[in-house]
């Protein structure tokens, strides 16, 4: 049955639902929910999407749009299943929405006009580029005028008046139409496009089309209905600022169309690009604070400010522990919401304070209640030896020293206590193991290193063990060089008894398994929320990775054909970002897909696409609410979203995993999956495909992350590699 439910976004009417759910197998697990009337009544027609997630995450689905009346209380529950069935309902849970929204932070407007947006028109038609396309800077743009004597539109603003960490909520581009004789100067669409390389002197029109992004940045519209602010939100985060270019759409390229340029003597007429911003600021303060005691010392959770301040990925935290008398007992600083702090007295109170703390300054503290740390029954010890030999154990299967679970356990002089957890992963263990021997490979090392450990009572009388988790392990076989795997995670194992002895019989994600939902809008900052996949998931054409009839990638090289190239999308960089950034924070319970969008935009340098949030051609991170909520499109952080965004709108190239390389996109789908639930970076194809993943063991290799699952009735089934690229 699911454990620790929470409900978040109550403060709108589509909040989510939640909970954690874990199966004996420890493989993928579905989620469903149910909604109804505070009377018991189902809802007509109201349907929550079912989640899927791996074993000990936490599991959440909004509510649809429509569903709920403001101020209105209901009742749901949830439930967990797998390929054996289903767990019972969870107690039914109240649920009371209203539809508050945040005040809104004062914004400030700044107009890039003149100097500070530079412009030129560049003739880049074949009829008007014989002998040199010179950039025309005069009082006039001038778009179109025909297939072979096309004319577009470049502009460069320049930002230094928009200070570093603001949040653009708009920018618009405002253009006057020059003078157009008796008739009338009729506003037409504009494709607006962004530059992916410089528009270097001297400036030839013939040059601009090839340093063009493949797909204009939105929908064809008039120039002041555009919303270019994820634009200069790029710009201003990840520079530089290259410009963009104004072309006719390509049924309207025979009109001719004419603005007022940065030269005109009227400087009313000039072009003006105006950016309304937040300005950048101290962040607020911490949320929904909770403080757990244990043995020896604390454990402190908590949701980030609701305004984070300023553009940042996140604040460091400061917390401090004092004891009665304001003295200070331990200070730590963290870039997680959460915090172990060990070394305490059993039996002394202390009070826990967290500030938030940014380039911008710190906002303020919040402080709980004093809290108590206390022994466990039989001590840390006990249940931290429990919890290595149970991974050791688990180890010993994967690698063959123990060959079954009845061995593994034999050797461990615990093992009574974990036996029905790891009798519960046996067979996936030992069906990874043959399946990779199949294959020529094996694992020659293997460790589980725990640090951070806690020990304490949760609020139903179990006990608990906290933990981060350092795996490492090396994959090699036939004279191949050996491939390491590395991994962090910081987990949550829990408790019963048996006649007074301990049995270890749940593992957990932690900060899955401590989340406590916001009220807010901001609620999915640090969750992966279920919802339909937008669009028609089987219409969108692929070419999955060959695997052989154990699911496995066929390495045989194909035949010669086109070289393959990531055009304006740097692979070396999108690897060597996801490299180094593996141990950064998680900002969703399944984070795979935000983290390959950032190794993309940091690293790769991808551009943002404009859009609805929803539509598949955005691909975005914007603020919302006035500014203060970073916000995500759906390709951004959904991975079937991402998937159609990168086949239909970037033209991603298919790649068989022989010819994968640094940088390349790995997604998969699982058999009872509607649609792709994980993507990783190739980081290298050394003895097969190595892959970079927020989500099971970060640093692994292809074979082995398919072998996870293979024993599964929901098992990995499709996987396909793509090239991102820009244009062709």
């Amino acid at each position: 049955m699911p454990r620790s439910l929470e409900a978040g976004g109550t403060d709108t009417l589509t909040p989510l639902l939640s909970g954690l759910v874990a199966s004996p197998e420890q493989g993928r697990v579905r989620a469903e929910f149910v909604l109804r009337e505070e009377n018991g009544r189902q809802l007509p027609g109201v349907t929550v999407p079912e989640a899927w997630v791996d074993s000990g995450q936490r599991a959440a689905a909004r509510v649809p749009e429509g569903a709920l009346k403001d101020g209105t209380t209901y009742l749901w529950a949830m439930r967990s299943c797998t390929g054996t069935g289903c767990s019972a309902w969870s107690y039914e849970e109240e649920l009371t929405v209203s539809a508050t929204a945040p005040p809104a932070p004062r914004t400030t407007t700044v107009t890039l006009t003149g100097a500070a947006l530079v412009d030129a028109t560049a003739p880049i038609g074949a009829g008007v580029c014989a002998g040199g396309c010179p950039a025309v800077e005069d009082a006039r743009l001038t778009l179109g005028g025909a297939a072979d004597a096309e004319r577009a539109v470049w502009f460069r603003p320049g930002l230094g008046q928009v200070p570093a960490g603001a949040r653009v909520t708009r920018a618009r581009l405002q253009l006057t139409p020059a003078e157009c004789g008796t008739a009338a100067c009729a506003a037409r669409p504009v494709e607006i496009t962004q530059l992916a390389e410089a528009w270097a002197a001297p400036q030839d029109g013939a040059a601009l089309p090839d340093l063009l992004e493949d797909t204009p940045f939105a929908e064809a519209a008039l120039p002041e209905e555009q919303d270019l602010g994820p634009m200069v939100q790029s710009w201003l985060e990840q520079g530089p600022v290259e410009g963009f270019v104004l072309r006719l759409p390509a049924k309207d390229r025979g009109r001719t169309l004419s603005y007022h340029s940065s030269r005109a003597a009227d400087a009313a007429k000039r072009p003006r690009l105006v950016i309304e911003y937040v300005a950048p600021k101290a962040p607020g303060a911490p949320e929904d604070l909770r403080v757990t005691p244990g043995d020896g010392g604390l454990l402190a959770t908590w949701n980030p400010p609701a305004d984070p301040g300023s553009a940042t990925d996140g604040a460091e935290y400061d917390v401090v522990v004092t004891r009665a008398d304001g003295t200070v007992a331990a200070r730590t600083t963290t870039r997680e919401p959460h915090a172990v702090v060990g070394a305490l007295a059993n039996g002394t109170p202390y009070r826990v304070a967290v500030t938030a703390r940014t380039a911008h300054g710190s906002g303020a503290a919040v402080t709980a209640e004093p809290r108590t740390p206390t022994a466990v029954p039989g001590g840390t010890a006990t249940y931290r030896d429990i919890v290595q030999q149970y991974l050791d154990a688990r180890a010993a299967i994967l690698r063959g020293t123990r060959p079954t679970a009845a061995a593994a356990l034999a050797a461990a002089p615990a093992g009574a206590a974990f036996q029905d957890l790891l009798n519960g992963r046996a067979a996936d263990l030992v069906e990874t193991r043959e399946s990779l021997a199949r294959h020529g490979t094996r694992y020659t090392e293997m460790t589980s290193t725990l640090s951070e450990v806690l020990a304490g009572v949760d609020d139903s009388g179990a006990v608990f063990l906290r933990a981060a988790v350092e795996d490492r392990a090396v994959l090699g076989g036939d004279g191949a060089a050996a491939e390491p795997e590395e991994g962090r995670r910081e987990q949550r194992f829990v408790f019963s008894t048996n006649s007074g002895a301990p049995l270890l019989h749940l593992e957990a994600d932690a900060p899955a398994a401590e989340k406590v939902l916001s009220r807010s809008a901001a609620v999915e900052d640090g969750l992966d929320v279920a919802g339909e996949p937008e669009g028609p998931v089987e219409e969108t054409p692929e070419e999955p990775v060959e695997l052989d009839a154990e699911g496995f990638p066929v390495q045989a090289p194909q035949a010669a054909g086109a070289m393959l190239r990531a055009a304006q999308v740097s692979g070396s960089g999108t690897a060597d970002w996801a490299s180094r950034n593996l141990g950064t924070k998680w900002e969703y319970g399944q984070d795979c897909t935000n983290f390959v969008s950032k190794a993309l935009y940091h690293g790769g340098k991808m551009k943002t696409r404009a859009g609805g949030r929803k539509h598949d051609r955005a691909w975005w991170q914007q603020y919302y609410f006035f500014g203060t909520v970073k916000n995500k499109s759906y390709t951004w952080s959904g991975a079937e979203n991402f998937r159609r965004h990168m086949i239909n709108y970037r033209k991603a190239q298919f790649v068989h995993a022989h010819t994968a390389r640094a940088g390349d996109i790995v997604l998969f789908k699982w058999k009872k999956e509607r649609a792709y639930n994980h993507v990783a970076v190739v980081s290298a194809n050394r003895h097969g495909v190595q892959l970079l993943q927020h989500g099971g063991v970060g640093r692994t290799s292809l074979a082995a992350a398919i072998a996870r699952y293979r024993k599964s009735s929901n098992y990995i089934e499709r996987v396909i590699i793509l090239r991102p690229r820009s244009r062709g």
